[in-house]
């Protein structure tokens, strides 16, 4: 289990809030966090709104274009060096909305998974995540599931996010449609809200692979008549000299690789040591 002290040292973050409270009122500056830039969208000062911090060292994104008056949701489109860029939704479900919400999330979702990249999805969706074993789920979390599921996304958190006196539920979730990018996941419980801290880690870039070596002729500058003229020169008196077929066809063969070690000699070279998808 990672600690909050070690969770706020990690070098990349990229921090999803829920219910700020914000509204045009709070300028950035007032709740600015060093090192960061902030991105939100606010509802009042009487509920929702969602922000996203996102380490000044990080080239991003904001995918504005995606917005829509139906959800709390920010998304962000995240590049790192020797690495494809991928997406990051923060979304707020009110508890008290509909299962037609999902439709618009629905629609959202489809808008990401058509530019075929990573996509991470988080936030307080209010769905109990914890019933989706036993196949006990509310309408709600049976329609999130529903939607996560045709897209092939898995959902990473197991433990509780909200705990109190009589229940614990997981309605704090991160999805991921690359399950084998991340390295680290979990909830830490800081004891500052009735909501648990959720956290994903994920792999900075694409995994290198070590270059396969290949021996190789160089025909650059290789000249068949001068080639031929050459192993003409070097097989005469071959079968005058030598009786025994097999000692025959030994010299024939270090007498022609010599010649061709001539004309196109062996070297080598770097090739990729996997195929490209």
């Amino acid at each position: 289990m990672i600690n909050l002290d070690t969770f706020l040292k990690i070098s990349n973050l990229i921090i999803c809030l829920n219910e700020t409270l914000l509204d045009e009122t709070i300028n950035d500056h007032e709740v600015n966090i060093t090192g960061y830039e902030i991105l939100r969208k606010d509802r009042n000062r009487n509920g929702g709104g969602v922000a996203v911090y996102v380490r000044n060292t990080i080239n991003y994104i904001s995918r504005t274009e995606l917005d829509t008056n139906d959800l709390e949701a920010i998304t962000v489109e995240i590049s790192k060096p020797r690495s494809k860029p991928f997406i990051v939704n923060c979304m707020y479900r009110p508890p008290n909305s509909t299962v037609e919400l999902f439709s618009a999330y629905e629609k959202l979702i489809e808008k990401l998974d058509s530019e075929n990249k990573e996509i991470i999805l988080i936030g307080d969706f209010n769905c109990d995540w914890t019933g989706v074993k036993s196949g006990t789920m509310k309408p709600q979390t049976n329609k999130l599931h529903e939607i996560t599921e045709a897209f092939q996304f898995e959902q990473m958190i197991e433990q509780p996010t909200r705990v109190t006196e009589h229940s614990e539920t997981i309605i704090d979730l991160v999805f991921t449609n690359k399950p084998e990018l991340v390295t680290n996941f979990g909830v830490i419980h800081i004891g500052i809200s009735d909501h648990s801290l959720i956290f994903l880690q994920r792999k900075i870039s694409v995994p290198r692979f070590e270059p396969k070596l290949i021996n190789k002729r160089n025909f650059k500058h290789y000249n068949v008549d001068a080639f031929r003229s050459d192993l003409a020169v070097c097989l005469v008196n071959l079968t005058s000299t030598i009786q025994d077929p097999n000692d025959m066809w030994s010299e024939w063969k270090d007498r022609f690789l010599a010649v061709a070690d001539m004309h196109a000699p062996h070297e080598t070279k770097k090739v990729r040591s996997v195929n490209s998808p």
